[in-house]
């Protein structure tokens, strides 16, 4: 028994459709993830368990609540009885398992890295420099894209420069927030990194979600990284890097609403989200959790920012529309379209110039071969 392979949306009304409500989905996931910074920097500062690695270990592991699939969802129950040779569109239990296991560590440090930015800098400094992973989601799409939304164009270049100068500001903003060496900054541009290397290369993997199991693919991922992470809590404990510490149950209490819905729960929303538009459009997504969390921080913790991390909010925010209205208009390069414009105008411009001189020499060529031949015969002959 063999099954077809997915087909593609063709309409552009479904595009559309599919398009919009994969930008309405992450929008919710901005939502979910301001409230998330805003309870981890909470729980790290104001109930003073700051343990990023333990953090991101209880919150990952948190995915395995997808597991008890395979006991309730038949589909699931199906899959293990199926033998491995029959080809499905969609990939099989142990494919999936193997995708999770090949994701888990980069995801874990993407993850990690933000949760140790959190716990050093301000939530509004850490989600406008996690802005920054647009950058390198460009970059990798061009060297390794995964379909025709993904390519680079110029239009989306400028895109991404206009918020990487946003970046340059609050980073330097940072600088004087932090009054020091800005470690919180750094954690935030290797948790963008890391965070973009994960969601390029899966999507080069799997191009549409109709292809894989994305719960079934979390629930392996809260798995491996269980089994396999937690001696990590020892090099860290005996390094001093972060020493060991049980959290009492008003911790234990935050930790698990923040990993259920911060993460178990936003994380399957906007990989659906990513799915629904593009890489580029779920990454740029991320900046606009900065005017939400400035906002939180503004009017709840009264924090006052430097006037440089407003003005580099904004390209961001911009940022994020004109990539999805390019993406949306399948890859529309407008500042491409305008430079080939001016061009053609010029060379109309340069051609009229030149056309009467044209004339003129084309003219005289004409003339000496008319006037050639009649030379010829009235030379005196011989």
């Amino acid at each position: 028994m063999t099954e077809q392979s997915i087909p593609e949306p063709t309409s552009p009304a479904l595009r559309a459709q599919r398009f919009g409500l994969g930008l309405l989905v992450l929008l919710a996931v901005d939502f979910i993830w301001v409230a998330s910074s805003e309870l981890t920097e909470f729980i790290f500062k104001t109930q003073h368990f700051s343990k990023p690695f333990f953090s991101t270990y209880v919150k990952t592991s948190l995915f395995m609540l997808y597991l008890p699939g395979f006991i309730l969802y038949k589909p699931w129950r199906e899959q293990c009885n199926m033998s491995r040779n029959i080809r499905r569109a969609r990939l099989g239990i142990q494919d999936t398992a193997q995708l999770s296991l090949t994701f888990t560590f980069l995801f874990f440090l993407g993850n990690y890295s933000y949760q140790a930015a959190l716990a050093n800098t301000e939530a509004g400094i850490v989600n406008v420099l996690s802005a920054s992973s647009c950058f390198f989601t460009l970059l990798l799409s061009a060297v390794f894209p995964s379909n025709s939304t993904d390519s680079p164009t110029l239009t989306k270049v400028f895109s991404v420069g206009f918020t990487l100068a946003g970046v340059i500001l609050v980073s330097y903003s940072d600088l004087k927030l932090e009054d020091g060496f800005p470690k919180g900054a750094l954690w935030a541009l290797s948790g963008s990194l890391s965070y973009s290397a994960y969601i390029v290369f899966l999507r080069r993997k799997i191009d549409h979600e109709d292809k894989l199991d994305v719960p079934m693919f979390f629930g392996f991922v809260g798995f491996f990284t269980f089994i396999s992470l937690w001696p990590l809590f020892l090099v860290l404990h005996y390094t001093e890097l972060e020493v060991f510490e049980w959290p009492n149950k008003t911790q234990w209490f935050s930790m698990l609403v923040n990993g259920v819905v911060g993460t178990v729960l936003s994380e399957l929303l906007w990989l659906f989200g990513c799915f629904y538009t593009s890489s580029l459009v779920a990454t740029l997504a991320i900046s606009l959790t900065i005017p939400l969390t400035m906002f939180a921080d503004v009017l709840v913790k009264h924090i006052q920012y430097d006037d440089l991390f407003y003005v580099g909010s904004v390209p961001m925010f911009l940022s994020f529309f004109i990539v999805a209205v390019l993406t949306h208009w399948n890859n529309w390069d407008p500042i491409l379209d305008g430079i080939i414009f001016i061009r053609e105008k010029l060379k109309v411009c340069c051609g009229c110039k030149n056309a009467p001189n044209e004339t003129s020499s084309s003219e005289t060529v004409e003339n000496e071969a008319l006037i050639l031949p009649d030379d010829t015969s009235s030379c005196p002959k011989a």
